[in-house]
């Protein structure tokens, strides 16, 4: 889901990136506007950082599970990258559709479905609120320091290795 939340977000920066290059508005493109190039800037940020994070979750459950052969998939850890995609999804969407302004809206552009199905994605596989509940939940419940220290994994390849 992560994943998919994050190929949304994209898809919506680059309908906006072609959109913004191509409206012409007071003689310029509207991307020659300092808010609008602000504001997509701002979106690939957020892409990148939504894309970067879910592909290191799915690195590390990967590499725990495979690598290092232990029961222990970090569904903390994907849990959390899938909020957070989804959250950016809808971020970049809604922005995506105030540079469309008015069109934005209109059938004719697939923007408005994009930002129908970042809205809908807040709520499908469980609301983002719900999800945020039961991580935050399993956050006090079970989380340790030293799970996440360096050397306590450096131990663990070391097991693995030996």
């Amino acid at each position: 889901m992560g994943a998919f939340a994050v190929g949304l977000a994209r898809a919506a920066f680059e309908e906006a990136l072609s959109y913004a290059r191509q409206r012409i508005q007071g003689g310029v493109p509207i991307a020659k506007h300092k808010n609008i190039k602000l504001k997509l800037y701002e979106m690939f940020e957020k892409v990148e950082t939504a894309r970067y994070y879910v592909r290191k979750a799915t690195e590390y459950t990967h590499r725990k599970i495979l690598e290092l052969g232990t029961n222990d998939a970090s569904p903390r850890h994907a849990r959390a990258a899938q909020i957070y995609a989804k959250k950016i999804a809808f971020e970049v969407a809604n922005d995506a559709l105030q540079i469309f302004g008015a069109y934005g809206l209109s059938k004719e552009f697939i923007i408005e479905k994009f930002f129908r199905d970042a809205r809908a994605m807040q709520i499908e596989d469980g609301t983002v609120e719900v999800l945020s509940l039961e991580a935050g939940d399993d956050v006090v419940n079970n989380y340790e320091k030293e799970y996440y220290d360096v050397g306590h994994l450096n131990k663990l390849y070391e097991v693995v290795l030996c």
